[in-house]
């Protein structure tokens, strides 16, 4: 066998349930690999049933017939207490290496052998042991410069409960090893190794082979047979080795050894492990080879979205094998193995589920996929449709909307609004005849209120609703024109550990609050900003937020073509990650409402807890006539796009015509797999996120503090998911000189990043733990370095 040393190839052994011959497997397989020269290493993380005699221990079984110690955990040695012959440490001279992790004496399923005993283990300290055994492994291996085999034999089936009583399969799942099913030969044992198949592949795992203990001739199921023909689609083979029909039982000691030493000598035995363990090892680094080529093939066929091609190295390719919750597991191309990196991005801001939660959506929408496919919308009503239907006016759209309209993404939710909004403010202007043909006025001369450095989507209306940017000029699209009036917002700044607001004239305050908490509260602000602020560039009646008041009238009085206000509440995030100080934001919704213009909440990127609220309309305390959603509607799972709106919105297309109805609309509206998708995702938010609202921490406002006191760094801001951080120097979406070199640095460190020009950003998902928030705080604060100031 081919090898280029330090490489290593995993598998777990599955049993389509108890009693199928997985030990009997693992013996084979080690023994091949001994015979072949292949250094391995199997691991029993949980084993019950152990006290009476050594040979209970499915550990002692493989390393006897592969001549290896057997090496029991410190859990596992306290069952094996007064039995002298296995407690014996592994030996650590030793390449090939045998071990039992977790042990209990009673001979039952773990969750009730730790009822019964108690010692209770975590699903993560399962996890974490064996992923220290695989590191032990591979270091050895990679000092001898030797390929090697890891095997991880689970006790029961796939969905058998481990200890905590969490199925075997959702507690390994952060370890997504590749592995094999050991099926069953009985009579009705094509049903179950089937069934055990989907369990497995459905969590996303990676099965190559289905193994079966069975003969050939009468007497038989010709299971292996029948199973070869339905699994072949798969791409999964089906193996079979000739039954050990024992004789004999553990209690017999030696002679159950004896027979089955004599089993695995077997010509037929050998020869057919010896093939397996060579076809495992290979498919594995087979693939490994072909992840290795994928940059290259991925800049020879792709058109990457904002992306500059030119120059693109494959070093700037990430190889990603899969996700694993907050984080996924990409491929290291100098070491030749997969790395797990938390996910900076949230992939793209969409990430919501963890990953017991991934597991559970790939579930529903498994069976939404199944049952429905795609079915068309117009006139027709499915139940995943009127489930997120539900979720969204008792959700974000409580108190204010009664519709919703379905679309495909984002950008085409917010042409749907505005669509709405042109509508709506054009009969309450000219009435219900400013539907027809000669008018004695224009209506394509109607703008909308937008702020500046907004972006809203790529399609023409939303490109058309922003101001002339980079994401929009005419090295972008030539057809555009600017139908919009883009006022200066207010932004919010925390520098040196300090707040300031910068105001519309381009003047920057400092204000004496401290917390996050105050500063985006509009009560607390209003009260303090009022009559009697003091605050510099306040001044004059009413305070700063007078003076808000005046700026905005100052930038839109006098238009008498102003058709609604669409904004991107409290955060712009592809204009930058720039925080709006939600009281100017507030004094602009109550401006454009006076004047009887609809107001859009774009809440695509900002709604749906991505800043610890539901909507942001309960940050700014007021509700929108029209918002959007999507990104975390479906969890990031699928796209789905919604526009909400309130009964007044939906009546002004009300009319004897059809011409007159809104006529916009996409050949996956509503499509049912997103929308199951987002029902479960709105169970989610609302079992574990809802009593929490506005409360939930997750980054470290102090660290977050001593980050803007950095050198070099412009302001640091952290609110609900989202920690943005804008260095010094040079401005823009193009100014990733600074911030480019350190995501490369935090790459190292394991976390994936994807600079806004001069704005480095980090998002977890609104169910991440505050400790690793914590622990990605104290890595960016390592690399991004310099004194305090």
């Amino acid at each position: 066998m081919a090898a280029n040393g330090g490489r290593l190839a995993t598998c777990v052994i599955w049993g389509s349930t108890t009693d199928v011959g997985k030990t009997l497997v693992s013996c084979a397989l080690s023994c091949a690999a001994k015979r072949l020269g292949v250094p391995f290493c199997y691991v029993k993380p949980v084993q019950t049933g152990v006290g009476a005699s050594e040979w209970e221990f499915d550990g002692a079984r493989v390393a006897r017939a592969a001549g290896v110690k057997h090496g029991i955990g410190d859990h596992a040695a306290v069952a094996a207490a007064g039995i002298s012959s296995v407690v014996a440490r592994q030996d650590p001279a030793s390449i090939d290496r045998v071990g039992t992790l977790f042990g209990w004496r009673a001979a039952v399923s773990p969750h009730l052998a730790v009822e019964l005993e108690g010692r209770i283990v975590s699903d993560g300290e399962i996890v974490a042991a064996i992923r220290s055994e695989h590191e032990s492994f591979l270091g050895s291996l990679r000092s001898a410069g030797r390929d090697g085999l890891l095997l991880v034999e689970i006790a029961g089936g796939p969905l058998s409960p481990g200890p905590s009583g969490t199925p075997l399969a959702d507690i390994l799942r952060p370890l997504r090893y590749p592995g094999l099913l050991v099926g069953s030969a009985r009579l009705g044992g094509i049903t179950g190794t089937l069934a055990a198949m989907e369990s497995i592949q459905c969590r996303g795992y990676d099965l190559s082979h289905v193994v079966l203990l069975e003969g050939e001739g009468e007497g038989t199921y010709r299971n292996a047979e029948k199973l070869a023909e339905l699994t072949a689609s798969d791409g999964v083979a089906v193996r079979a080795l000739d039954p050990l029909c024992p004789t004999t039982t553990v209690e017999d000691g030696e002679a159950f050894v004896s027979e089955l030493e004599g089993w695995l000598s077997l010509r037929s035995t050998m020869d057919a492990s010896d093939c397996l363990v060579s076809e495992l090892m290979e498919s594995q680094f087979s693939r490994m080879r072909e992840l290795a080529k994928a940059p290259a093939e991925a800049l020879q066929t792709f058109w990457y979205p904002f992306v500059q091609h030119k120059g693109l190295g494959e070093d700037q390719v990430s190889v990603i094998d899969s996700k694993d919750g907050h984080g996924f597991w990409a491929l290291d191309r100098q070491g030749g193995s997969l790395v797990r990196k938390f996910d900076g991005s949230a992939s793209w801001w969409t990430q919501g589920p963890d990953l017991t939660m991934q597991v559970e959506m790939a579930k529903r929408l498994s069976y939404a996929a199944a049952r429905y496919g795609h079915v068309l919308f117009p006139n027709n009503v499915h139940e995943p449709v009127l489930g997120c239907t539900r979720g969204l006016l008792s959700g974000p759209g409580s108190g204010w909307a009664r519709r919703v309209f379905y679309s495909d993404n984002g950008s085409t939710a917010v042409e749907v609004a505005l669509k709405m909004a042109f509508r709506t403010h054009l009969i309450s202007k000219h009435g219900e005849g400013c539907l027809g043909e000669g008018l004695d006025f224009d209506p394509g001369k109607v703008a909308v209120v937008t702020q500046r450095n907004a972006y809203h989507g790529d399609t023409l209306a939303c490109m058309n609703a922003a101001e002339r940017s980079i994401f929009n000029g005419p090295a972008q699209f030539p057809w555009n024109e600017e139908r919009c009036v883009a006022v200066q917002p207010a932004y919010l700044r925390q520098s040196g550990g300090v707040w300031s607001i910068t105001l519309p004239d381009g003047r920057e305050v400092a204000t004496p609050f401290k917390s996050t908490q105050d500063l985006f509260d509009v009560d607390v602000r209003e009260f303090f900003h009022g009559e009697d602020d003091c605050t510099e560039g306040g001044g004059g009646g009413g305070g700063l937020q007078g003076a808000y008041r005046e700026s905005i009238r100052a930038e839109l009085d006098g238009r008498e073509d102003l058709g609604a206000l669409l904004i991107e509440p409290v955060c712009q995030g592809a204009g930058g990650m720039k925080f709006i100080d939600p009281l100017w934001q507030r004094e602009l919704v109550r401006y454009c409402r006076r004047r009887g213009m609809p107001v859009i909440y774009d809440e695509i990127f900002v709604g749906l807890y991505r800043f610890g609220y539901e909507s942001t309309k309960d940050l700014l305390r007021i509700d929108p006539d029209i918002a959007c959603y999507g990104k975390l509607l479906t969890g990031g799972t699928v796209p789905l796009g919604v526009t909400l709106a309130t009964e007044d919105i939906f009546e002004s297309f009300l009319d004897d015509g059809k011409a007159n109805a809104l006529l916009h609309g996409h050949s996956y509206t509503a499509h049912p797999i997103g929308c199951a998708a987002a029902v479960f995702a709105f169970e989610k938010y609302d079992a574990l996120l809802k009593d929490d609202e506005g409360r939930r921490a997750y980054w470290d406002q102090d660290l977050v503090r001593q980050t803007s006191r950095l050198e070099g760094v412009r302001s640091s801001i952290a609110l609900g998911t989202v920690l943005a951080i804008e260095l010094e120097g040079e401005e823009g979406y193009a100014a990733t000189e600074r911030t480019g070199a350190l995501a490369k640095a935090l790459g190292k460190e394991g976390v994936y990043c994807r600079p806004l020009g001069n704005v480095l950003y980090f998002m977890c998902s609104p169910f991440t733990e505050k400790k690793e928030c914590d622990d990605l705080l104290g890595i960016l604060l390592g690399s991004i370095g310099g004194p305090l100031r």
